[in-house]
């Protein structure tokens, strides 16, 4: 699942890694509601990001996808699957990224993971940081154009590393 896909560039990518799994797409196009002044609000007045949404998926995967047309907390009210890996990349305020974490708590299987993008920017590493109790070292993926990335593990209630995953029992 990914919740804010824009031009669905990652999205693609998450699609193609989990296929033939449907990956659900969550997004309402419309920019960054928290500050329409923003680049990204105008963007989405300029042209429509939904029909470039659209021609990136249909083009660049296997047609394994749903789209939720909407707001993350309208479409997250009617949400009953159990989650396995979420993508967030949505609104990039600390009290809409911690409502997003708050909100896949009581959605996550088991053993899940959680990711995101723009750890950098706006409050959403200090929001991670916060819900997760992780450092920014322990969220941060390694390697050349991931220093925007962030991602853990979730085993029951707690949140690890990704790359230090509890063994079998020790969650």
């Amino acid at each position: 699942m990914e919740i804010g896909c824009w031009e669905g560039q990652s999205t693609t990518v998450i699609t193609n890694g989990f296929a033939p799994e449907i990956i659900h797409c969550v997004d309402h196009w419309k920019g960054d509601l928290t500050n329409p002044h923003s680049g990204v609000a105008a963007k989405a007045s300029e042209r429509d990001v939904h029909a470039q949404f659209q021609i990136n998926m249909q083009e660049g995967t296997a047609g394994n996808y749903v789209t939720h047309n909407c707001d993350w907390a309208v479409w997250a009210k009617s949400w009953t699957e159990p989650i396995r890996f979420l993508h967030l990349d949505a609104e990039h305020t600390y009290d809409q990224v911690t409502a997003q974490l708050r909100w896949a708590e009581t959605s996550l299987t088991e053993i899940a993971v959680i990711c995101g993008d723009d750890f950098n920017q706006g409050s959403v590493g200090e929001a991670v940081m916060d819900h997760t109790g992780l450092t920014r070292p322990q969220l941060r993926l390694p390697g050349p154009g991931s220093s925007n990335v962030w991602a853990t593990s979730v085993r029951g209630t707690k949140c690890y590393p990704l790359h230090e995953l509890p063994r079998s029992g020790e969650f």
